[in-house]
């Protein structure tokens, strides 16, 4: 029989596990998003926690992001059913995670 603190860290790792798939699908849709034209100068560059990293390439794509950032985050956790981001960090054009 296990013990309850294997069963809970079994359940929590099950649970994160999901989160982290549900994440990966709902920034493939990241078009449907944010649209095509900002599609095409930002890209998801990653995610840590409730976090959620993203890439440009254009400052009118940092300032349009920064502007929409409220409804994005609410877009995307619309899709995924459940809050699985609650902040966006927009990497300015040519700054990349490290």
């Amino acid at each position: 029989m296990k013990r309850i603190d294997e069963l809970l860290r079994s359940v929590s790792l099950s649970l994160e596990l999901g989160r982290g798939l549900r994440r990966q699908q709902v920034l493939d849709r990241w078009e449907s998003v944010v649209g095509p034209g900002l599609s095409k100068l930002s890209t998801p560059d990653g995610f840590e926690g409730f976090q959620l990293r993203v890439a440009v390439i254009h400052p009118a794509a940092l300032m349009e992001l920064k502007m929409r950032r409220e409804e994005i985050l609410e877009r995307l956790n619309a899709m995924a059913g459940e809050t699985i981001f609650r902040e966006i960090r927009i990497l300015a054009p040519g700054r990349r995670r490290g």
